[in-house]
């Protein structure tokens, strides 16, 4: 071994000793990493993959709010889980919440797909009430927009929609989909959820709610509720 190889064999074993030591202190709070994956399946990408132009691999966990309330709840989220700050980069109309972690990358990758065609709900969701409610309110933070008279929620991912309307099913919050074909045959089909029954609105209202303070305004304004 020349002293190239040595000196690259010596920082790949000095790096899985500290990534050994991330591992051991992650904090399996599935209340917690409930909200972040909704977080992720709404506005987010975990980017694991060989970097251009480097021989070098990338492990990179993103989430892209419209508010910074949603931003910092994602921060602390993540903190608490990973033991890691992320950073937060205002842009035009959003935030970048960003960060490089190997350890919670391949972690996030274990629990599920996150990306807009193929995220999924990581199946300790459905172990508990309060894990389904943290991952919708999440997720809806992210996707929802609530109208006059109906909460609305769109994707182009259709089977992780269908999977979210099942996830509301289990909280007797009854929802329709729909399929929408866009215009121009390159553009993706989008499917929408539409929750637009007085009770049902009531419903998620008092069981799920919004972190998303503008949000949670007119939800209770239309389902007249404190």
């Amino acid at each position: 071994m020349n002293l190239s190889e040595r000196n690259k064999a010596n920082i790949m074993s000095r790096w899985e000793k500290i990534h050994s030591e991330e591992r051991k202190n992650i904090n399996i709070d599935y209340l917690v990493l409930s909200r972040l994956c909704g977080f992720l399946a709404g506005d987010g990408s975990l980017i694991i993959g060989e970097e251009k132009n480097r021989k070098a691999m990338r492990y990179s966990v993103r989430f892209y709010p419209d508010t910074l309330e949603l931003a910092n709840l994602f921060v602390d989220s993540f903190e608490k889980v990973y033991g890691k700050v992320p950073r937060v980069k205002k842009l035009k109309n959003y935030f970048r919440v960003s960060i490089t972690s190997k350890v919670a990358a391949l972690h996030l990758k274990d629990i599920a797909s996150f990306g807009t065609m193929n995220w999924n709900i990581p199946s300790f969701i459905l172990d508990s009430g309060e894990h389904i409610v943290e991952f919708v309110r999440a997720f809806y933070d992210c996707e929802g927009y609530v109208g006059k008279n109906r909460i609305d929620v769109q994707s182009v991912n259709k089977e992780g929609l269908l999977s979210v309307k099942n996830l509301l099913n289990e909280l007797r919050i009854d929802s329709k989909f729909y399929t929408y074909e866009r215009k121009n045959p390159n553009w993706n089909t989008n499917y929408i959820l539409v929750i637009s029954r007085k009770e049902n609105i009531i419903n998620f209202a008092r069981l799920i709610g919004f972190n998303h303070s503008v949000k949670r305004m007119k939800l209770n304004k239309i389902a007249g509720v404190a």
